[in-house]
């Protein structure tokens, strides 16, 4: 969430380009409205998640043992999500502060790497949960070697590496800058040294991180349904476990 995204707010201080951009942008109906609702809301998000997500993953290590393939997924997602809300507090509390960050460059590079990371571990361990479900549910037998408790918790530390390796232009262009239409020291992406930084970073997430992941889960779903309208065909339709692997 960066300050020129409000740029239709900011243009209220057209009328009088000598007034303080903050004055006009804190008197605006559209900024009172935002800096009420969206900070308790992201607070009051940021508790529950916390406290929900640490209950889950306190299940998780309590029967780590015995954790299947997609229970060590899920435990990962759970983990994205918890690193995620711990970041979200420091951005209620810039919305409260007119989008003056307080924190220094380490933390403005900390807080949105951890939004960038969560998105791409996120995505990917939901695409190796649709692969896992298409393996257990088609390739039952043939790739049984595969789902391996192991494999699972080494696929899950390179999601982390790579959602890592993914945040570089971020960790490398957020900084905390004097943006002068607002008149504050704000925490923005600064590609200052060439469009190309901000184009190729586009282009990653649109693909790396939508296309493909999009591609994946539909080709393994699709796999998923048209095995089970087979076995139906084939079996008939009155196996209870049919039924719920329909239902999954």
């Amino acid at each position: 969430m960066e300050p020129l995204e409000f740029a239709s707010v900011a243009t209220l201080s057209s009328e009088n380009s000598n007034a303080s951009l903050p004055f006009n942008l804190s008197e605006s109906p559209e900024w009172v409205i935002i800096r009420t609702i969206i900070p308790p809301y992201v607070f009051i998000l940021s508790l529950l998640g916390l406290l929900f997500n640490s209950f889950v993953l306190a299940v998780f290590v309590a029967h780590k043992d015995r954790l299947t393939v997609a229970e060590i997924y899920l435990s990962n997602l759970v983990l994205a999500d918890f690193i995620l809300l711990c970041g979200l507090p420091f951005w209620a509390m810039n919305i409260l502060n007119d989008f003056q960050w307080p924190y220094g460059d380490a933390l403005c590079k900390t807080v949105n790497s951890i939004t960038v990371i969560n998105f791409y571990t996120s995505i990917y361990t939901l695409v190796m949960i649709s692969i896992d479900r298409y393996l257990a549910l088609v390739k039952t037998m043939q790739a049984r070697w595969l789902r391996r408790t192991l494999y699972a918790k080494v696929i899950c530390f390179i999601l982390w590496i790579l959602g890592l390796l993914l945040s570089t232009p971020v960790i490398v262009h957020r900084k905390v800058t004097y943006i002068k239409e607002l008149s504050t020291m704000s925490c923005i992406l600064d590609y200052n040294h060439g469009s190309s930084w901000k184009v190729a970073h586009q282009i990653v997430m649109n693909v790396v991180g939508f296309v493909l992941p999009v591609l994946v889960i539909v080709f393994s779903t699709g796999k998923i349904i048209k095995a089970l309208v087979q076995r139906r065909e084939s079996v008939g339709f009155h196996d209870t476990n049919d039924k719920k692997a329909t239902v999954l």
